[in-house]
């Protein structure tokens, strides 16, 4: 017998590294749904601790330069980490000290922080315009450098280095996104919060009243509606697509006539989109090396007539702009004005968002093409069993497997060695981590009545009962069916084109600021999220309710109806792609390529840029103070009285 799943683990423990330290799974590592490969985790993790801490040098967290580079030595050695992994499960370490990133002057505390108006204005304005400007170029021009290596020329060394450089790439892009996207969060934490203070009976969310539409995560399903759209108007290319299994759907198109346009843009929208990740370990196949899930998912738009993503989109517009008329009935007088305030710095962040997420794992094709070409290259020696099992050793093994293949020699225990660990890792994907791990009391659980009710996060309001999708990964973005609740372990961009299909989403992991909260609030679909294991609770055709205000999952029904036929997943690129693509990544020309004039003009408009926000500021603080703003720091916030109105009637 083959292809037997590994046996389930026993005994297993979720204990923290140190005593009095805490561990919970969210920000960067809700893009680590799974266990991690061990070359992911020895690469990214400690890439990701350095550049948390270089940005707090940078930021001027330390003012004793002694003290950081001690501190710094302790990330590189591993002492205090920001990020934990417990059965191959990643999660941000919060040490008893508490937040290993806030770093300390040596020889006494440091200095209290103050609410300062002009450093606020500076971030408003200096975070978003550095992340566009600077750092994404930046990051996408070394992805660039290495798509233009050719991986079967490359000398060992240079394959690995390879791998290294994109992997910090990514860390320190990764650093700078969770930057951006804190002001988009807490923008949209004070408008909800100022709703549901204010308007508590009208049944308002922030996610109504924000358009995430021209995203390039909301376009990627209206372009493969289009070229889904044209394939229905050649009945034979129809039929084809109709009959032919999506493995085999690239080289089928392409022997065939008129087939050659539609590979051709297959293959564009694999430039753009294939990199979207599903998690950040790139053990993980993009669909830029396997696009068997981008096949399926088109299949499915070709077969399904009634699906127009535009006319869906037109649609959500209008019901926001008729939520935002309700909403501005139920305030008045200077109420009003709060509101218009929030709203605008909501609406002003809001793109950055998903935008700046989509280019996450960007690298990841690329770096998946000189890694597997170095595997090749260790099982041409007998180093290793098969090309991918490159992942499953770290980079200090494969710096002894490339030195012994200059001697032509096969270091054998690294054979093994990673063949045991895909097994282990295999057995891990059964389990289910908990969303928080603490040495004080047990992590806490989604709760379960005798009546197969499940609390979890209340993210968007709205009640609806249907029967589930359970979707585990790209790979299984076939198996969504219309109209049904999307279950699944946790949403990245890369999952906003399922959204459109969906009445209701519930997840294992995530908050009131995940992105799968977000986008279920703009699209206006109910969701809880935070259920622990419920997508190892749930199946396929079961029933279910769903409550978004209460945040509770109802188990309507025990029985699972029959899942669409599931496609062959065989994990390889398919000639048609490699052969018509020019390269793998990114293709199209990107937003923050100007000319020379623009770059000009923007160095030009900086300062009074800069001078209108901090202007800004300072009035509208001046008035309401520190804690009116979308972003104020923590530390110069004030509690404020509350004052409600009653709404229009």
């Amino acid at each position: 017998m083959t292809n037997l799943p590994p046996a389930p683990l026993e005994n297993v423990k979720w204990e923290v590294p140190e005593p009095g330290a805490r561990l919970e799974r969210d920000q960067v590592v809700e893009f680590m749904p799974g266990p991690l490969s061990p070359l992911f985790q020895s690469l990214y993790l400690p890439a990701l601790d350095v550049a948390y801490y270089l940005m707090r040098v940078s930021q001027g967290g330390n003012e004793a330069g002694g003290a950081t580079y001690r501190q710094l030595a302790k990330v590189l050695g591993g002492q205090h980490p920001g990020q934990a992994v417990v059965n191959g499960y990643a999660y941000r370490h919060f040490p008893p000290g508490g937040n290993p990133f806030v770093l300390r002057p040596q020889g006494g505390r440091g200095r209290r922080s103050r609410f300062n108006v002009r450093d606020v204005s500076r971030g408003y304005h200096e975070t978003p315009r550095r992340w566009r400007h600077e750092e994404l170029p930046k990051y996408l021009a070394t992805v660039e450098l290495w798509r233009r290596l050719d991986p079967a020329t490359a000398e060992d060394e240079r394959l690995l280095a390879g791998i290294r450089t994109l992997s910090w790439a990514d860390a320190h892009y990764w650093r700078f996104v969770d930057e951006v996207l804190a002001f988009p969060r807490r923008a949209d934490e004070a408008l909800q919060e100022f709703l549901a203070e204010h308007a508590p009976g009208a049944n308002l969310t922030s996610g109504m009243l924000l358009d995430g539409s021209g995203s390039p995560t909301m376009q990627a399903p209206i372009d493969l509606w289009r070229i889904a759209r044209r394939i229905r108007s050649a009945p034979a290319l129809h039929e084809l697509v109709a009959t032919t299994p999506a493995p085999r759907l690239l080289a089928t198109l392409d022997g065939f006539t008129g087939g050659q346009a539609v590979v051709r843009e297959i293959a564009k929208y694999l430039a753009e989109y294939g990199h979207q990740i599903y998690s950040l370990d790139y053990a993980e196949p993009t669909p830029s090396q396997d696009p068997t899930q981008v096949l399926s998912l088109l299949k499915s738009l070709v077969l399904e007539r009634d699906y127009d993503p535009v006319a869906q989109q037109a649609e959500t517009r209008a019901r926001r702009r008729t939520a935002l008329r309700d909403a501005s009935r139920h305030f008045r007088g200077r109420l009003w004005w709060r509101f218009r305030w929030r709203l605008f710095w909501a609406q002003h962040y809001y793109p950055n968002r998903d935008e700046s997420q989509f280019y996450l794992g960007a690298a990841w094709p690329v770096l998946q093409r000189l890694a597997l070409e170095l595997g090749r290259r260790l099982v041409a020696v007998g180093t290793l069993a098969r090309p991918d099992d490159v992942y499953y050793l770290d980079g200090s093994e494969l710096d002894r497997a490339i030195e012994a293949q200059r001697d032509e020699l096969p270091v054998g225990d690294l054979k093994h060695l990673a063949a045991e660990r895909r097994e282990l890792r295999e057995a891990r994907k059964r389990l289910s981590p908990p969303p928080a791990i603490s040495q004080r009391e047990p992590a806490s659980t989604p709760e379960e009545d005798a009546q197969n009710v499940i609390t979890g996060v209340a993210v968007s309001p709205g009640k609806v009962t249907a029967e589930v999708s359970v979707i585990l990964s790209l790979t299984d973005f076939d198996q969504m069916r219309p109209r049904s609740i999307l279950v699944c372990p946790l949403t990245t961009p890369a999952w906003t084109q399922l959204f459109p299909h969906a009445v209701g989403l519930v997840t294992d992991v995530g908050g009131i600021t995940a992105h799968g909260s977000i986008v279920a609030r703009e699209y206006g679909i109910p969701a809880v999220l935070g259920l622990g294991d419920i997508t190892k609770r749930l199946s396929s055709g079961q029933s279910i309710t769903i409550d978004g205000d209460a945040g509770t999952v109802t188990i309507e029904d025990q029985t699972a109806v029959a899942a669409f036929p599931a496609a062959r997943r065989t994990g390889r690129s398919f000639p048609a792609v490699a052969e018509t693509t020019a390269f793998i990544g990114l293709e199209t020309p990107l937003p923050f390529e100007h000319s020379a004039r623009k770059r000009l003009l923007g160095l030009l408009a900086r300062p009074f840029k800069a001078a209108l926000y901090q202007a800004f500021l300072f009035i509208y603080f001046k008035l309401t103070g520190p804690s009116g703003g979308p972003a104020a720091p923590a530390a110069g916030r004030r509690r404020t009285r509350n004052r409600t109105q009653a709404p229009r009637t």
